[in-house]
């Protein structure tokens, strides 16, 4: 199995969600680092709801393959001791979907935890991904990546997201077609609600 990582590379819509440390636009590289830096750069979510959604590099998965998943992770904290929550978004054909992360009620305060969401069916056809899905070639294309939070007091605060698609290739040998397998459908895995159009694409 085969693995490509995108991160944030420009801003595309932003809701409730302020700039952290420094100072100054754009939002996306305060969330882009590869290795997190936590307090050093981050969004802060000080309102009662807030989104925040990204552009990336497209991914380049083969045509051949056999998309098993688009996991979307994060790194977050809050400010403050009371529950708070905060998870992992996508946009797909101008669709906002989120989550509930395996990690999303955050813990202690100040306390860095990642998580993520494996999004084994594109949330838009419920249906397993195609390559030209992730490529953002098709009619239902991963458009943006990012986080929504539902509860700012006390406030969130995210340092770092990223999206992940692992496929498998089949490639045949013998010269005749390479056979394709459909990857198990476990409905447990999709549990992203739909969130409404999307604006600002």
């Amino acid at each position: 199995m085969a693995s490509e990582t995108r991160r944030p590379t420009g801003d595309s819509n932003v809701f409730g969600f302020t700039l952290g440390p420094p100072t100054g636009a754009p939002y996306y590289v305060k969330v882009d680092e590869e290795v997190a830096d936590d307090i050093t750069t981050y969004l802060q979510n000080p309102s009662t709801n807030g989104y925040a959604f990204f552009t990336f590099s497209a991914f380049t998965v083969p045509t051949s393959a056999v998309v098993n998943s688009l996991t979307m992770w994060h790194r977050s904290t809050k400010n403050g001791a009371t529950a708070n929550h905060i998870a992992t978004a996508v946009v797909v054909a101008s669709t906002v979907y989120h989550t509930i992360d395996s990690g999303g009620s955050i813990g202690a305060k100040l306390v860095w935890e990642t998580s993520s969401f494996a999004y084994v069916l594109n949330p838009k056809t419920n249906t397993s991904w195609l390559p030209e899905d992730v490529n953002g070639g098709s009619a239902n294309p991963l458009n943006c990546i990012g986080v929504w939070s539902n509860e700012g007091n006390p406030d969130v605060y995210c340092t770092q997201i990223y999206a992940v698609v692992d496929y498998t290739e089949y490639v045949s040998t013998s010269g005749e077609a390479a056979l394709f397998f459909e990857p198990p459908v476990d409905s447990h895995y999709m549990r992203g609600h739909y969130r409404g159009g999307f604006r600002g694409m």
